[in-house]
């Protein structure tokens, strides 16, 4: 059977987030963990008692040295709706949160100039994708989905052409809303100027509209680094010299496209740090970013073929 244009639109994305969430079915009859979901999850004073004054404390106050209330606050919804003693609420919850973003990658990938076909892939492959098995199997680590979730909804309300301030401000206030779910969601930010230049609309009154996106990006980050700073997790490189400082940054930069294409093992704790000397890891850590120039050239030399065409 051969869906209408109207309803493929619609149909596919709402198979991809149904796919996500079955995948993760499972999920809804395991508890909390003891790792993170107490400190995060089940002790933070709004949770337990979601008053007008913890709330306020919530959006003020960092927790565990981080700036994230609104992902705080969703605890306190699941709390209330299903109580701290019925795990599974909290974990529907996050796969529910999950089959959204999924759904919101194939309206994205269209954005990114990606076909129907090209588009539903990228949101199966996004769905299975098993990187992402910490992000919604474990409570605690909500604030991925959820941040991707308005990340994505924020980009797609961002204009291409000509329109209204009213949906600026919408697509301020979902960036803003991502940004308190996890500071990640700054990428977004830089990405929009990119993407403006790279459609030959990065004029004065495109900057002028992008201006407070990137205003709100530095304000959070400036925020986020003082409140992780406070509890001794920022702190410089102390160790060794600036080659040596040069080369861990490297290897942590390589990790991460690799870890992309290959998802295993699957470890919340990976072994980022170089060993002494030269090892086949820097080889491999020049081939990766590398690869991944050569890969950001080639899209951005695309883009302006693309534009001269036009």
């Amino acid at each position: 059977m051969k869906l209408e244009p109207r309803t493929r639109r619609w149909a596919v994305p709402l198979l991809v987030g149904l796919l996500a969430a079955l995948l993760y079915a499972e999920t809804l009859g395991s508890g909390f963990l003891t790792y993170d979901d107490p400190a995060l999850v089940l002790e933070p004073a709004v949770v337990r008692d979601p008053s007008l004054a913890n709330i306020a404390r919530t959006l003020r106050e960092p927790i565990c040295g981080s700036i994230h209330p609104l992902h705080t606050l969703s605890y306190a919804l699941d709390a209330k709706l299903y109580g701290l003693d019925r795990p599974g609420g909290f974990h529907a919850t996050n796969v529910l949160l999950y089959a959204i973003a999924c759904a919101l990658v194939v309206p994205a990938a269209r954005r990114f100039g990606a076909g129907e076909r090209g588009a539903a892939l990228a949101g199966v492959l996004f769905a299975v994708h098993p990187s992402h098995v910490e992000s919604v199997a474990w409570v605690s680590e909500r604030k991925d989905v959820l941040s991707l979730a308005f990340v994505l909804l924020a980009f797609l309300a961002v204009p291409r052409g000509d329109a209204s301030g009213r949906r600026w401000l919408g697509a301020w206030l979902l960036l803003l809303a991502a940004l308190a779910s996890k500071t990640s969601a700054v990428v977004l930010a830089p990405y929009l100027v990119v993407e403006a230049w790279l459609d030959g609309k990065l004029d004065r009154g495109r900057i002028a509209r992008l201006l407070p996106f990137l205003a709100l990006v530095v304000a959070w980050v400036w925020m986020e680094v003082h409140a992780l700073a406070s509890v001794g997790v920022v702190r410089p490189i102390e160790a060794g010299t600036l080659g040596v400082r040069a080369r861990l940054i490297a290897w942590t930069l390589a990790w991460y496209p690799v870890r992309l294409v290959a998802p295993w093992p699957l470890t919340p704790r990976p072994e980022l740090e170089p060993p002494p000397g030269w090892a086949a890891g820097d080889l491999g850590t020049a081939l990766v970013l590398g690869l991944v120039a050569v890969a950001v050239a080639a899209s951005l030399a695309r883009g302006s073929t693309r534009l001269a065409r036009v």
